[in-house]
């Protein structure tokens, strides 16, 4: 497990390096509001932020999110998550990537948790208006419930991620994550809509499912979540 671990962040680094080279670089922040059920039942604030780069073959990605709810001066949901990606392009449908990813959470099924994959990635639709990418990988996953059990194996990876766009700034998104271990399996979907407001500003709604398989007795397998955000693209 150590090797794989050593071999993602050495393919991580070959792509971060280029990442002061010349290319174009993207992002986008978002805020706005969030309400969540399942471990916690609140409505809360939370914030957004990704950034990419591509050169040549090379692409790079890195997001960070934060949500966090307080009611009656008691915290009731912080969730923290961070990830950086880099993709090599082996055609113009092919790809191999790297991925490494935290997550930190006091209310939810895992206190904290780490991943790092190597995978072949697809575009399955390629078209004026609307892309589909299946991804497939293995790696490693280190997790610690609620608990302060600790838990380590293998995983596999599949992502399925839907693009149509409507218009500038305005189009609808399916991303679906699920990785599979011996101790959990962890199924991420995201549905989104982004509606432009100004040059540059637009709204975006998402609704959000997450599911463990396995959790500690007395925690919920299952939250949901929608937001309502104000999102800024440079």
């Amino acid at each position: 497990m150590k090797n794989l671990t050593t071999i993602v962040l050495a393919f991580l680094m070959a792509g971060v390096s280029l990442v002061a080279t010349a290319g174009e670089t993207s992002g986008s922040a978002e805020l706005g509001y969030l309400a969540r059920s399942g471990n916690t039942d609140s409505s809360d604030l939370n914030a957004k932020f990704q950034l990419a780069h591509a050169y040549d073959h090379w692409a790079q990605s890195f997001h960070v999110a934060v949500e966090q709810s307080e009611e009656n001066d008691q915290r009731t949901a912080k969730r923290f998550l961070a990830g950086v990606k880099s993709e090599y392009r082996l055609s113009d449908s092919d790809y191999v990537f790297a991925t490494v990813d935290y997550e930190s959470d006091d209310f939810g099924a895992y206190r904290s948790r780490w991943t790092e994959t190597l995978g072949y990635g697809r575009r399955l639709i390629s078209e004026e208006r609307q892309t589909l990418d299946l991804e497939l990988g293995a790696g490693a996953r280190q997790a610690t419930l609620q608990t302060r059990e600790e838990q380590s194996d293998i995983i596999a990876r599949l992502g399925l991620n839907y693009l149509y766009t409507f218009a500038t700034s305005a189009d609808f998104s399916n991303k679906l994550l699920i990785e599979t271990g011996a101790d959990n399996t962890y199924a991420q979907n995201e549905t989104a809509v982004r509606m432009p407001l100004l040059e540059n500003v637009s709204l975006k709604v998402a609704y959000t499912l997450r599911h463990n398989t396995d959790v500690a007795a007395g925690t919920e397998k299952t939250d949901t979540l929608t937001s309502v955000n104000v999102a800024y693209s440079f």
